[in-house]
């Protein structure tokens, strides 16, 4: 199964309650719900999830650890590192953190360890040497700059967009970061 899939899953299963507010990420899983060969990779995910727990196989005293390498594919608008929309890899790194001390079970209301770690790909397809961070100048990709990436509304297409950088989904997580939604006024929601 596709690393990615797995992830998002994951993600789907656990945050669904945790948020209720509709966001870009909400509004793009709704589109992915309308394929019925995503929705039944997503339960057959949330089985194995399931079934893990019902085993023990999640518990906090099993010691294996599964990591999953992922790259950011940061979109910006042309500032330099650090600035604006192109964030710096300490602000990336910090969410990496939360994200593990969420899945590790160290933040309120995520009291299960799902021993999943993840880490920036250290390695490319070809064994060189990567920070994991990804940078790339978006700002001319049609509606991008004004709007950021199109989930119902105006904005750039997000396909367009991821293909300016993309990993293969077998070997590494994609995440990109955009500079908005819809043109949400860089509003962003958690």
């Amino acid at each position: 199964m596709k690393i990615s899939y797995f992830f998002l899953a994951i993600i789907l299963f656990l945050t669904n309650s945790i948020y209720s507010q509709q966001c870009g990420f909400d509004i793009e899983r709704s589109k992915l719900r309308q394929n019925p060969e995503y929705v039944a990779l997503e339960k057959a995910a949330v089985q194995r999830i399931q079934t893990a727990i019902k085993s023990g196989n999640l518990s906090k005293r099993s010691s294996h650890v599964l990591t999953i390498p992922i790259v950011i594919h940061v979109l910006h608008l042309g500032e330099a590192e650090g600035t604006g929309t192109n964030i710096s890899a300490a602000q990336i790194q910090s969410s990496i953190d939360n994200l593990n001390d969420f899945y590790g079970g160290q933040t309120p209301g995520s009291d299960l360890d799902f021993k999943i770690e993840f880490t920036l790909a250290k390695r490319d397809l070809d064994c060189n040497a990567t920070t994991g961070i990804i940078r790339i100048d978006a700002s001319g990709v049609t509606d991008y700059a004004t709007y950021g990436i199109a989930a119902m509304g105006d904005g750039a297409d997000g396909d367009t967009l991821k293909d300016l950088s993309r990993w293969p989904e077998t070997n590494y997580f994609n995440i990109w970061i955009v500079t908005e939604i819809d043109g949400n006024n860089r509003s962003y929601y958690v």
